[in-house]
């Protein structure tokens, strides 16, 4: 198990070392908790004074109820759990091509011709090179009926050849013309289909517009909005969106009194009733004096500005 620690120095810096890494005989996670206790107390550090934790997405270190990281809550409930959201992003994507049938199978022709094309050329224009070996791998899979039909394989290649074209502008246009270049059929919008999975004779059709609508479409962005609710939840997204008002870009233009307010009260026991009470009004007096500075749109007063909200105890005890 590898440890690293994320803090503030005397300076106001943010740092980050490697602590420890630490062979562990079991994976639970009352194993991982008296391993994580074992190597704090050995560099004389509490358990109090941790404000954030994370972990990867695995079961015992992010479970809601039994996991690592609720463990730690219970003894300390300011240290706050935040998943990788790199992970979390993998995560809904992975989720959202597995809901549509059509999707998945996008997803699976181009892992094909990537493992295709990567293995014999690695150049920038690679697949338009073998373009024609890509079609042909696609024939033989769909021919052995190891794979995709030919409708399918026919609307790989449509699909290929919006990832062929580098330029954005009349995106549309340029498919349909490389399309039409390379006898690939393309499909009209206002033409009627049978409904996919019933029979022609029952006479149902709809159009290849509300099929790719409703069907593919839809069916996608439903499922992304059910799953950045569920992978991102709530709690983390506050107290991250108002640490994002302490960037320096811009002169510090995301500064938000508001925010830093807020963040007071969710970490309350770092704070008593009397800063609370004075911290909005102390910020904003403070950070109106600072833009009065002539110089105040120079790099230096910004990070100056910055330091010294972290290091004020009534600013940003964390």
């Amino acid at each position: 198990m590898a440890m690293m620690l994320r803090f503030l120095n005397d300076k106001g810096k943010v740092v980050e070392r490697f602590i420890a890494l630490h062979h562990v005989k079991y994976t639970t996670s009352e194993a991982l908790k008296d391993a994580l206790y074992g190597i704090l107390d050995r560099h004389t550090l509490s358990i109090s004074r941790i404000r954030g934790q994370g972990y990867d997405g695995a079961s015992n270190m992010r479970s809601e109820f039994n996991g690592l990281q609720r463990k730690i809550l219970d003894e300390n409930p300011y240290a706050f759990y935040v998943h990788c959201y790199a992970h979390r992003l993998q995560l809904v994507v992975v989720s959202v091509a597995s809901s549509c049938s059509s999707i998945h199978d996008f997803f699976e022709y181009i892992s094909l011709i990537i493992t295709t094309t990567s293995a014999s050329c690695k150049r920038k224009d690679a697949l338009k090179e073998m373009w024609s070996s890509v079609l042909e791998v696609l024939s033989i899979v769909d021919e052995d009926e190891r794979g995709p039909s030919q409708a399918a394989v026919d609307d790989v290649k449509a699909r290929l050849a919006i990832l062929r074209e580098s330029g954005w502008n009349d995106l549309f246009s340029d498919v349909q013309e490389f399309c039409f270049a390379q006898s690939i059929q393309v499909p009209n919008m206002d033409e009627e289909i049978p409904v996919r999975g019933r029979s022609r004779r029952e006479g149902r059709t709809v159009t290849n517009l509300h099929h790719y609508r409703a069907k593919i479409f839809y069916v996608a962005i439903d499922k992304i909005c059910v799953e950045m609710d569920h992978r991102f939840c709530e709690g983390s997204n506050i107290v991250l969106d108002c640490f994002s008002c302490l960037d320096l870009k811009n002169s510090f233009s995301k500064f938000d009194v508001d925010k830093l307010a807020r963040l007071a009260n969710i970490y309350h026991a770092d704070f008593s009733d009397d800063d609370r009470g004075t911290i909005r009004e102390q910020l904003e007096t403070y950070v109106h004096q600072v833009k009065r500075h002539d110089s105040f749109t120079s790099c230096e007063d910004v990070q100056s500005l910055a330091i010294k909200m972290v290091q004020t105890e009534k600013y940003l005890a964390i």
